[in-house]
């Protein structure tokens, strides 16, 4: 009989989730369609349950969009704070994973799940302080130093840092989409500020469309002051809007000037990473976390 861990990942179209002994991928994984709190964790619960089989479950380990409560000694650990999922504001995780299992649960963030992940078995594996960076329908980023998910009064709010305007949003008079901040990193690179921006989705627009430069322009400088800040061995950039043709690359020339060898990050082709495990980084991540945490401090 083997000893197992579950892992979901909570993301806002879809919820992934797997099985498996940390620090392996997935043994056997699936999604669900995240709709409602109660619905969408019953199913992943169940993918997990279904494939146990005759082994043991020895714990789940959740990574969830934020911003959420991760401190465990807090009386609301698990709870979703206020998030643009209106419908999930004040779900309790913890309760609603509880309710269909007997196992201990951990959550974290879905971004911090996803550094740990790529620290266990992706791009970082023998690294210790690397930063997960995903830029999709919004931005968020998970650190770790020293082998440990970065928390401090709550977790990191990379999307929200305020960056420099591109010469073409001056010109057309554009902030961003955020509801909450003009002028941040998500309301300015995200994938509806692209849409926002040019009346087009960014899967829809052609390499050479100046969406890439002006994309470009504002992640290099939000993980120019990720760098600075954190002064991580390399950074993974994950999400859907990274699926562009050749942004990576753009990406790190412009930070390659910014940093100018200020701190060695060589051409950046060896600290710009993409994500080793691709969508299962979070998968992995929560697998791992659930069999770290189950061994305690």
């Amino acid at each position: 009989m083997r000893a197992l861990f579950g892992g979901i990942e909570l993301g806002g179209t879809k919820t992934l989730w797997g099985v498996g002994a940390a620090p392996d991928r997935p043994l056997a994984w699936g999604r669900v369609t995240t709709t409602g709190p109660a619905e969408t964790l019953a199913a992943a619960v169940a993918g997990i349950q279904a494939n146990v089989g005759d082994d043991k479950l020895m714990a789940i380990g959740i990574g969830a969009f934020g911003p959420v409560v991760v401190h465990p000694a807090s009386p609301r650990y698990g709870v979703v704070l206020n998030t643009p999922k209106t419908q999930w504001i004040g779900a309790d995780l913890l309760t609603l994973v509880r309710e269909r299992t007997c196992v201990p649960v951990f959550i974290d963030t879905d971004v911090n799940v996803a550094a740990f992940g790529e620290l266990t078995a992706g791009a970082a594996v023998g690294l210790s302080d690397v930063i997960y960076l995903t830029v999709g329908t919004g931005i968020g980023g998970g650190a770790t130093i020293d082998r440990k998910i970065v928390h401090a009064a709550g977790h990191p709010e990379m999307g929200h840092m305020y960056l420099p305007l591109h010469p073409h949003d001056v010109s057309v008079s554009f902030s961003g989409a955020c509801p909450y901040h003009a002028s941040c990193f998500e309301g300015l690179a995200s994938g509806p500020a692209i849409a926002a921006r040019f009346g087009t989705p960014g899967d829809a627009l052609p390499p050479e469309h100046i969406a890439w430069e002006v994309e470009a322009h504002y992640i290099s400088r939000g993980v120019s002051n990720l760098v600075f800040i954190y002064r991580p061995e390399a950074i993974i950039l994950g999400g859907g809007v990274m699926h562009a043709r050749g942004l990576r690359e753009r990406i790190r020339a412009l930070l390659v000037g910014l940093v100018n060898s200020y701190i060695d990050i060589g051409d950046g082709a060896n600290y710009v990473l993409e994500p080793g495990l691709g969508e299962l980084s979070g998968v992995v991540g929560a697998i791992a976390l659930a069999a770290s945490a189950s061994q305690g401090p």
